[in-house]
């Protein structure tokens, strides 16, 4: 969804700035979301293929090639 595209690109923003991954309400924060819906996208995108998360380690996201693929179609 175009939603699921800004998370992916708020996360890819974020790792870019930083040098690591967002935590879960860098990315809530990211959207202007609540953490409860930032968790629901990023599910959504773990599912898809489009991101990778260690699980109870905070700032464990990361995009896939799957996910750098689709950043790149969709933002041209």
């Amino acid at each position: 969804t175009d939603r699921q595209a800004e998370v992916l690109s708020v996360i890819d923003i974020y790792i870019d700035e930083n040098g690591f991954s967002p935590s879960l309400l860098d990315v809530a924060n990211g959207m202007e979301i609540l953490p409860n819906a930032a968790q629901d996208h990023l599910k959504a995108l773990e599912k898809k293929g489009y991101i990778t998360r260690v699980p109870k380690i905070s700032r464990s996201i990361t995009i896939t090639e799957v996910g750098q693929d689709f950043l790149r179609s969709y933002y041209g």
